[in-house]
């Protein structure tokens, strides 16, 4: 098959490229072409098709002068024309979109229906249902905007606490729910059961299928041991539960490195005080990284948004290392209280100081269920696994559409791939509206 790729960026940027990069290198591997397309960035992966990409845009400030940036943010023609002229030139057989609103945005959906080329979504988040993407409130969770209701998030200043940017991004989610589209989407794909619940609960009509995602564990060794400290590797963001972890490290005396960068990386640096327990190490990758879980005891993600279906779960399995993880969104799924880790309520500080200091204090047991852990990641969540499931959707779909042509009719939905029940358990929790 030839598969044209889209994705607001081309290097390892956060858990959702991560699930890009190597599900086009497996690709790759099984014989199928990739043709990716992302924006022009210094840090991006080699790419023969880099001469499509966009320029990549930051808008940092928004006034009547950003009046054409501020509408490519919600459709972006030049981002639509260049895919186009990419299609017309290597004749994909299906278009696989990531994350693409803010910079591609859904002018790739519009290219890929106009050429007549079947399109599949992976949905990293809640944007389909949220203007901001994150379901959050100032820091609560919260569903108002559920239901095509989007103006909450201008109201609340829900982006990044600013009017302005609030209203574009409520505008954008007008933009897309009125002109229906994600409705040329032959399907969509969510990494968690939990997403996959949220999203039918508030009408969205696109065939959904769950695909785990996937990691590598042939790349990975496993080092089942006590460890020297509690890891965290992620985004130093509040909605990450960053604040939370520091807190209760500094009350349960655990030992806490924190691996990554982020906008509050200064205000987290500044709650840990010098606390002689707790270190901050940066944005990392490759061997550095590698021995820092490799090292560690356990892996906390304290998160405190509906998180999907983090990758950095399912490394540290394939470390060999259990996860202390916070009940919220997709992380109850991958997390399994005494057989691959345990789960604290979201939030909750001192919940999370016990459960940190009794995992500290039984570290002989964290190897029992490191060696779990590895053997789940292995049976249920590998990367090849993983690519046997989007290859058998790319299939379907691609089976339907030629009947569909074949009958002079086209094919918008396709017979499902078979998913497990979706667990609605989590969607119970009392949100604001």
């Amino acid at each position: 098959m030839r598969i044209a790729t889209a994705n607001n960026y081309y290097y390892l940027r956060g858990g959702s490229e991560r699930v890009l990069l190597d599900e086009e290198r497996c690709l790759r591997t099984r014989g199928h072409t990739v043709i990716p397309f992302s924006s022009r960035r210094p840090e991006n992966e080699p790419a023969e098709t880099e001469k499509f990409f966009v320029p990549a845009r930051r808008i940092d400030s928004y006034g009547w002068r950003k009046i054409p940036d501020i509408a490519s943010v919600i459709h972006n023609f030049a981002a639509g024309q260049s895919f186009g002229r990419l299609l017309d030139t290597f004749h994909p057989d299906l278009v696989h979109a990531h994350n693409i609103y803010g910079t591609l945005t859904t002018a790739i959906l519009v290219a890929a229906r106009s050429h007549g080329i079947p399109t599949v979504m992976t949905a990293h988040d809640t944007k389909m249902i949220c203007a901001s993407y994150l379901c959050l409130d100032h820091g609560h969770v919260c569903e108002a905007c559920a239901g095509a209701n989007f103006y909450h998030c201008a109201l609340r200043r829900c982006h990044n606490r600013g009017l302005a940017a609030s209203c574009v991004y409520t505008a954008e989610a007008y933009f897309n729910s009125w002109l229906k589209r994600y409705d040329s989407l032959h399907s969509l794909i969510t990494p968690s059961r939990f997403l996959k619940a949220l999203l039918e609960k508030y009408g969205v009509q696109t065939q959904i299928e769950v695909i785990p995602n996937g990691v590598d564990t042939r790349t990975i060794a496993p080092r089942f041991s006590t460890g020297k400290y509690a890891l965290y590797a992620g985004r130093l963001s509040a909605e990450k539960g960053i604040l939370t972890l520091i807190q209760a490290s500094k009350a349960s005396q655990v030992p806490l490195r924190i691996v990554g960068d982020g906008p509050i990386r200064r205000e987290a640096e500044k709650m840990a005080g010098g606390c002689a327990n707790i270190r901050f190490e940066g944005y990392l990758r490759g061997a550095e990284l590698n021995a820092l879980f490799r090292d560690s005891a356990f892996l906390v993600t304290p998160s405190e948004w509906y998180e999907n279906a983090p990758m950095s779960v399912l490394e540290a399995f394939a470390y060999g290392k259990s996860v202390l993880g916070a009940n919220i969104g997709g992380i109850p799924e991958l997390v399994r209280p005494g057989e691959t880790g345990e789960l604290f309520s979201s939030g909750d500080i001192e919940e999370l100081a016990i459960c940190m200091q009794r995992m500290w204090s039984s570290r002989n047991e964290l190897v029992d269920l490191g060696r779990n852990a590895r053997g789940v990641v292995e049976k249920e969540y590998s990367l090849d696994l993983h690519c046997d499931r989007v290859e058998r959707l790319y299939e379907h779909i691609l089976q339907k559409d030629r009947s569909g042509r074949s009958h002079g009719r086209s094919h918008h939905r396709y017979l499902s791939v078979p998913n497990a029940v979706p667990d609605v358990q989590h969607l119970e929790k009392p949100v604001r509206s």
